[in-house]
């Protein structure tokens, strides 16, 4: 496929925030495909994906990132608001999909909602050896925050105020 074919076809993607329980087994499948080369970060039983979906959705105030090609659902996101935290919990593309810009579309659907709640910091967790997604985070202007298990804590300050984390925290290491 062309690079031109493929910036065209990003732009059919259509993105809405709606209620996805009855979009659930879609999003169930493209879970699976899409964690299927980083199993170590998602959940691979049925039954272990259906408790964590169910989880995020229910986080999520009964609302979902969908993202469309015409009617076929091609990714989704999930995002939380606590207080002025915003949560990016998952970020999941359909694998026929990836490499074409769509990771960025639904990113950015996903920091207007969180902004649109009043989150002021961004924040979400990557898994360590997931260098493509830890990539694209840096790029977005997201800093190492801490570890946890095996996975990365990153933040960004989206409050429009210089960003005085990244200084504490080095100030903190030296």
């Amino acid at each position: 496929m062309s690079n031109s074919s493929d910036a065209s076809e990003t732009s059919k993607i259509s993105l809405s925030y709606e209620d996805p329980i009855p979009l659930y087994p879609t999003l169930e499948d493209m879970y699976r495909k899409a964690y299927a080369s980083l199993q170590e970060y998602g959940h691979q039983d049925s039954d272990e994906i259906r408790i964590y979906l169910l989880r995020v959705i229910y986080n999520q105030e009964g609302k979902m990132i969908i993202a469309r090609d015409g009617e076929e659902i091609v990714g989704f996101a999930a995002v939380e608001c606590n207080g002025n935290v915003g949560e990016i919990w998952e970020i999941v593309i359909h694998p026929d999909y990836q490499g074409q810009g769509m990771g960025q579309q639904l990113f950015d659907y996903a920091c207007e909602v969180l902004r649109s709640k009043g989150c002021s910091t961004l924040s979400l967790a990557v898994g360590e050896n997931n260098q493509r997604a830890r990539r694209f985070y840096e790029k977005q202007g997201f800093h190492f925050a801490g570890t946890s298990s095996i996975w990365i804590d990153m933040e960004k300050d989206v409050s429009g105020r210089a960003d005085k984390s990244q200084s504490s925290k080095d100030a903190y290491e030296e």
